[in-house]
C-alpha cells in the first residue's frame, strides 16, 4: 500500500539521518501507547517489517511492528545512539527462554505453509505422517490467534494450559455461531 511505502521511506529517512520518531502503538494485547524511539534499524521478519530502535519510555531496544505503528512523525530531534554490534533479533539459543515451548502436532494438509513460516530445523515429519514442531511461544492472544489460523490443521500436545487455552478460544467462536 502508498501509505506503508511512505512509512517505510520516512522510517529510512529518520535512520540515516538519525531522527527520532513518535508515534501510536497498539501491541498484540491491544493496549494502546504513545511511543518516541531512536530508530536505528529496519528489518524484514516471520513475513511483517519491523523498526528497532531505543525506546525512550522503557528505556531499552525494542522491535515495533509495523503494521502496528499509527500516526508516525520524524522529530526534528537527532541522536547519536548506534545499534549494538551484538544486537540481533533473534534471542542466543544459550540464553534461557522466557516463554513456554509449545509443541505442536500439523497434520499433512497445511506441510506446505510450515517451511514458510517456521525455520527448517524447527520442522519434524514424524513417522505417523504428521509434522512436529517446538518452539517458544508466549500464551498471549496473538499467539492463539494464529495457532487458529491452522484451523483443524494444528494440535498443541504440550503445555496443557495452552491447550486448555486454545480450546476456550475455540469454543468462544462456536458460541458466537449457536
Amino acid at each position: 500500500e502508498e501509505k506503508e511505502k511512505i512509512k517505510i521511506s520516512d522510517l529510512q529517512y529518520a535512520i540515516i539521518h538519525k531522527h527520532a520518531i513518535a508515534f501510536h502503538y497498539v501491541n498484540s494485547e491491544l493496549q494502546k501507547s504513545e511511543r518516541t524511539i531512536e530508530p536505528l534499524q529496519l528489518a524484514f521478519k516471520s513475513h511483517a517489517w519491523y523498526i528497532v530502535g531505543y525506546c525512550r519510555y522503557k528505556k531499552e531496544i525494542r522491535i515495533f511492528r509495523l503494521s502496528r505503528i499509527k500516526r508516525l512523525r520524524v522529530l526534528s530531534e537527532t541522536f547519536a545512539r548506534e545499534l549494538p554490534a551484538d544486537y540481533s533479533l533473534t534471542p542466543d539459543r544459550n540464553e534461557p527462554c522466557p516463554f513456554p515451548f509449545l509443541k505442536l502436532k500439523f497434520s499433512p494438509e497445511i506441510a506446505y505453509r510450515l517451511y514458510d513460516e517456521f525455520q527448517e530445523d524447527q520442522v519434524h515429519l514424524g513417522e505417523d505422517g504428521n509434522y512436529y514442531v517446538t518452539i517458544p511461544y508466549e500464551l498471549n492472544n496473538w499467539t492463539f490467534h494464529y495457532l487458529l489460523s491452522f484451523g483443524k490443521y494444528v494440535e498443541i500436545m504440550e503445555p496443557e494450559i495452552a491447550r486448555t487455552m486454545l480450546k476456550e478460544r475455540a469454543m468462544d467462536i462456536v458460541n458466537m455461531y449457536t
